[in-house]
């Protein structure tokens, strides 16, 4: 499984003005990115785990940066599996929940979504060790 995680500096109304990393910011907007959760600027971790939950490789990437390049660079030494991700990964190998534009969406079970679970519980163990 794949999936991806802000690591916010600074959010809301600090986002135009980070004072930290200023010289690492890439262009206009420097690291700043989109999460679900709205606008941050900082990085995204990006992780691989396996079916036991242990992360097997991760990437740390500026927050504008999208997921798919990233994607295909982590997963290059797992060709040939089943690798389950989010509908942000689509297109680059990865297993995903259909869109709901797609023309020939793939079959999605539910036990897939509660596999997905497996990811999310491994960030969250992430942030409640380390904050």
């Amino acid at each position: 499984m794949i999936d991806s995680k802000p690591l916010a500096c600074c959010k809301g109304t600090r986002y135009a003005r980070p004072r930290a990393m200023t010289e690492a910011g890439s262009g206009r907007g420097g690291h700043g990115g989109y999460s679900v959760r709205g606008r941050f600027y900082g990085f995204k971790l990006h992780a691989v785990i396996d079916d036991h939950g242990m992360i097997v490789r991760f990437a740390l990437a500026a927050g504008n940066e999208s997921d798919p390049p990233l994607a295909r660079t982590l997963l290059a030494e797992s060709e040939g599996t089943l690798v389950l991700g989010d509908r942000g990964y689509q297109g680059c190998g990865v297993y995903a929940q259909p869109k709901s534009n797609m023309k020939q969406p793939r079959p999605w079970w539910g036990a897939m979504g509660w596999l997905r679970k497996t990811i999310e519980t491994v960030f969250s163990r992430l942030d409640r060790s380390f904050h």
